[in-house]
């Protein structure tokens, strides 16, 4: 079935392409396109963890009655600890770290209001949901939605959405069960 050469294909791609009419077969060039793909977020993946771990230890190392900013490579981070939880925000040097305080307490606050005292389980758990609500407050990094009200109500009806949705593909999923 593999023809050598430019081809390469396994018994699924084969029995897919059929079905998509050839859509499922794949160059050797798509491969290394994808594999340059998957080194690139590996890399960058790798900065991440990096940066996070430098950031955390800078951070963590600070005693409470520090101030909540640090210089940082040419930014200011701001933090601010609740509890057990850390929220930090990398900024420019010419923001304003009062504002940047208030926008991560206002992020707190919803947070708290949409999983009742929020912990670090609701964010592992639930951590689209707060990037949700994160991409509600801000847009491009400013400020977009100051109103709480405003911000449950957008999550609410994206909960509705979610669960309308997920009702929908549960009854498609048993009209084909009962289909075959």
């Amino acid at each position: 079935m593999a023809r050598s050469g430019s081809w390469s294909m396994n018994p699924r791609t084969v029995f897919a392409s059929r079905l998509l009419g050839g859509v499922g077969i794949h160059r050797r060039s798509s491969n290394l396109v994808s594999r340059r793909e998957q080194r690139k977020q590996r890399e960058l993946r790798s900065r991440s963890e990096m940066v996070i771990r430098e950031l955390s230890g800078l951070i963590l190392s600070r005693g409470p009655k520090l101030c909540n900013f640090v210089e940082w490579k040419g930014y200011k981070v701001v933090y601010r600890r609740y509890a057990s939880l850390y929220f930090c925000m990398c900024i420019d040097q010419d923001d304003n770290e009062l504002e940047i305080l208030e926008i991560i307490h206002h992020f707190v606050e919803i947070l708290d209001r949409y999983f009742g005292s929020v912990c670090e389980l609701d964010l592992i758990f639930n951590f689209h949901k707060a990037y949700y609500i994160l991409d509600e407050i801000l847009i491009a990094g400013e400020l977009q939605e100051s109103s709480k009200k405003t911000v449950a109500r957008l999550i609410a009806a994206q909960d509705t959405m979610v669960e309308t949705a997920k009702e929908e593909a549960g009854s498609i999923s048993n009209m084909i069960s009962q289909a075959m």
